[in-house]
């Protein structure tokens, strides 16, 4: 993720109050501000957490219907998980592996960003709505 370091960066007061000034008087940040704002971040971790979650299981889902529900202990399945997904590690894009992996489809472009397919999660779910429109990431 490229903004891992930021989220810690951002949040740190010896760094805020090298460049965080109020913009009429020049004062730095205080840093009881600074630990207010890091208490809200903190109440909604939790949010947080669950949706980086529910993506993992949307792609984890599609995954498992497309390459290994038929045969999930096959040569094919195995060598496919393997070399297209495994043996990159992070010197790939998540989103080209994906692609590679799964085909087309598992991540779709929307309102300037990606978002994945849940079709295969719903399924699983056996949730009979479950349209692309309803997702909040």
């Amino acid at each position: 993720m490229k903004d891992s370091n930021q989220r810690y960066y951002a949040w740190d007061y010896r760094v805020l109050r090298k460049f965080a000034r109020h913009y009429s008087t020049g004062e730095v940040i205080p840093e009881k501000l600074v630990e207010s704002m890091q208490g809200a971040r903190k109440m909604f971790a939790a949010t947080d957490l669950q949706r980086q979650l529910l993506v993992c299981q949307m792609f984890a889902a599609t995954i498992w219907q497309k390459l290994c529900q038929e045969d999930p202990l096959s040569l094919a399945t195995g060598t496919a998980l393997r070399t297209k997904f495994l043996e990159h590690g992070g010197a790939k894009d998540p989103t080209d592996l994906l692609t590679d992996l799964v085909g087309d489809g598992i991540l779709q472009s929307r309102d300037g960003g990606i978002v994945p397919d849940f079709t295969s999660l719903c399924d699983e779910l056996k949730l009979e709505e479950c349209g692309q429109e309803h997702v909040v990431l």
